[in-house]
């Protein structure tokens, strides 16, 4: 297995990789088709999809960065091997520093950045560091660009087009008379992203490895892992289709303790439960009451939490729920859960993976759920 590989699996089952296990390209980008007619159904789509968008985004000095680049250098391997590079496609990334190659901007950052404030500027700030927008060349001709306009040729005849999967049209499209045209400089990047992500998925063999089938039929380590995965799957696909009035949405840690919807439409697919943290929650009256699991093989928490979009919970919260267990007796929620001063929880019970039952945990945020609505808001 070659070494890419086996650390790909490896940060799977560590929960720190959130693009693996890698979705299928027909299932990452089915509700992309073809070039958007303007730019508001562009920002339309990206805000619809923040998941997937966020991925596209990824490329270029963010915390992301390896994983990106990784997609685009290993899918350009043909330029970068023909260029004397020495890619290595079972070495790891070249340290930014010492790499013979460099990262060109197709579109310039200082193009984009004397862009006047608008939405075409916006989309065009999402998708100027993706690897759609970036093309690994030798340092001299990178420096020899400079910021100026590419051209239909870009960034030197047929041959190397074909083998960084650059369309020298779209190119040309980007620029009408110096300028930049942003819809057709989106359109492009978004385009171009797509064939990378596709070779990378299609060559590394990514549709065998994660065969959710196969994974259960056969007895291999990697199997047990995803067993792991599609159980943790089964348990959160039941518990929200029996509460559909509850209104639960799945969600995945961002930054600063805040989470970030997984998927548009509340849905979450099989690969991502090899994420670290996966919740299913509402918010009601100030604090959400949740469902989280924090790996495939750890603890799953049920109780009352911050919101969605706060960074801690609040002292004011915390002491209106107190209040209100002291007030009533609650059989599903016991004063002694209670957890003060803690950055996520006021309330939590918690079960080991192998005691989940599936009906108690249906139950449990049934009455957490009516504990919010009558008695948090007094």
């Amino acid at each position: 297995m070659p070494i890419a590989i086996a650390n790909l699996l490896k940060e799977t089952h560590y929960g720190r990789a959130r693009l693996v296990a890698p979705m299928k390209p027909d299932e990452m980008f089915k509700d992309v088709h073809g070039p958007f007619p303007d730019i508001k159904a562009l920002l339309d789509w990206k805000n619809e999809h923040p998941h997937v968008a966020g991925m596209m985004a990824e490329g270029y000095h963010n915390s992301d960065n390896d994983r990106a680049l990784n997609i685009l250098l290993y899918a350009c391997r043909t330029s970068t091997l023909n260029n004397q590079f020495a890619y290595n496609r079972e070495l790891g990334l070249w340290s930014e520093e010492n790499c013979p190659w460099d990262y060109d901007h197709i579109m310039p950052h200082s193009t984009i950045e004397k862009m006047a404030d608008s939405d075409e500027k916006i989309a065009c700030e999402w998708l100027k560091n993706s690897i759609g927008n970036l093309a690994p060349i030798p340092f001299w001709l990178n420096r020899s660009l400079s910021d100026s306009a590419r051209d239909a040729n870009y960034p030197g005849g047929a041959e190397n087009q074909v083998s960084l999967f650059i369309n020298g049209a779209d190119v040309e499209a980007m620029w009408r008379d110096g300028i930049i045209s942003p819809l057709d400089f989106c359109n492009a990047v978004m385009t171009r992203y797509r064939k990378l992500y596709e070779e990378w998925y299609r060559d590394m063999g990514f549709g065998r490895i994660f065969d959710f089938k196969a994974a259960i039929e056969s007895p291999t380590p990697s199997s047990e892992l995803w067993r792991a995965a599609i159980r943790r799957y089964g348990i959160f696909k039941q518990v929200k289709s029996a509460l559909p009035d509850m209104e639960l949405s799945f969600k995945s840690i961002a930054a600063e303790n805040k989470e970030q919807e997984i998927f548009q439409r509340d849905k979450l697919h099989e690969a991502f439960c090899c994420n670290n943290v996966i919740t299913l929650s509402v918010d009601v009256n100030g604090v959400s009451v949740a469902l989280s699991s924090t790996g495939i093989n750890g603890i799953w928490e049920i109780g009352l939490r911050k919101t969605s979009g706060a960074s801690a919970t609040n002292k004011d919260t915390y002491r209106r729920i107190k209040a209100a267990l002291e007030r009533a007796s609650h059989v599903d929620i016991d004063s002694d859960k209670l957890c003060e001063g803690e950055t996520w929880w006021y309330w939590y019970d918690k079960y080991q993976n192998q005691e989940v039952v599936e009906v108690e945990i249906v139950r449990k945020l049934q009455a957490l759920h009516e504990f919010a609505k009558n008695i948090c808001n007094n």
